[in-house]
């Protein structure tokens, strides 16, 4: 996790935990300010997924228009298909 993501946490966790501390006020600038947090801290991670998802395309769009296939499916099994418990060797018998 980066800094500025560790440091969104932080905040969200400080503004949360004094929110609680005078009993979870739905108005008013503290309950503002927690929601600020949360959202920015939200807002945050979904960045950096997209961010990684995007690495990660960009890299395997690499191996393959350098036609590195094997580097590919390599890149492609322990990633992207890993995470939908699907093998190589399965997708490409099915296909896509």
């Amino acid at each position: 996790m980066n800094a500025e993501l560790q440091q969104l946490k932080e905040d969200s966790i400080q503004a949360h935990s004094a929110w609680v501390a005078i009993g979870k006020p739905r108005q008013g600038w503290l309950n503002r300010y927690r929601l600020h947090c949360k959202y920015k801290y939200k807002i945050a991670i979904k960045n950096a997924v997209l961010a990684f998802e995007w690495d990660l395309d960009d890299e395997l769009s690499e191996h393959y228009l350098r036609k590195d296939m094997e580097q590919f499916w390599k890149k492609m099994e322990t990633t992207v298909l890993q995470k939908k418990f699907i093998t190589v060797s399965n997708w490409m018998a099915y296909g896509p």
